[in-house]
């Protein structure tokens, strides 16, 4: 049997470093981008019981702070649920009333970045205004910059993608960073 040569792109490295690898035989693509594989640990996890009261995921009311800007909330208000979108930041992380929050990926397969560098996407009109919204309050700017807020201080949500990313977030710059925010805001994930 004589297979196909059609070999050649079945690995190919993306303009945004993402590498895309396509089965041969079923067609399958993959793509791996290098912040998701530098999350991966090098080394087994210690194994230790969870503490219910410590240990929440970042999605739970509480930890607000932890998870990127909302896309849209679902209060239940009089027996009505109401959606309200691209809320502002004191709306946001002030009110833990919720029922459901979207919260973009702060680690996306296929990224903002992905999209942007090899097919030209650009936030919408409307992203654009939410996000400067957004970094124009000072707790805004503290939820994903870094800095304070009601006395409590704040990592950022972007310092700690970086930090998980094996970034040093004080050697990256208030320029990429912000670029970096452009996914919260525009991301691909969902419309």
């Amino acid at each position: 049997m004589k297979r196909d040569s059609g070999f050649k792109d079945c690995y190919i490295r993306l303009p945004d470093g993402t590498i895309k690898m396509r089965d041969p035989f079923t067609g399958t693509v993959v793509r791996i981008n290098k912040e998701r594989a530098a999350r991966l640990p090098s080394e087994p996890q210690e194994k230790k019981p969870i503490d219910l009261e410590k240990d929440r995921c970042h999605f739970c009311t509480g930890r607000e702070y932890e998870t990127p800007p909302e896309k849209s909330r679902v209060l239940l208000r009089d027996g009505e649920y109401i959606v309200y979108e691209r809320l502002d930041p004191e709306q946001s992380l002030a009110d833990a009333s919720w029922e459901f929050r979207r919260i973009p990926n702060l680690f996306e397969i296929v990224s903002f970045q992905y999209w942007a560098r090899n097919y030209g996407y650009s936030p919408t009109e409307r992203n654009v205004k939410w996000k400067e919204r957004y970094l124009s309050s000072e707790t805004g700017k503290a939820h994903l910059l870094g800095g304070t807020v009601d006395d409590k201080p704040l990592k950022g949500v972007i310092n700690s993608k970086l930090s998980s990313s094996k970034r040093d977030p004080s050697e990256v710059g208030i320029e990429e960073k912000l670029k970096i925010a452009d996914a919260f805001f525009s991301g691909a994930h969902e419309s």
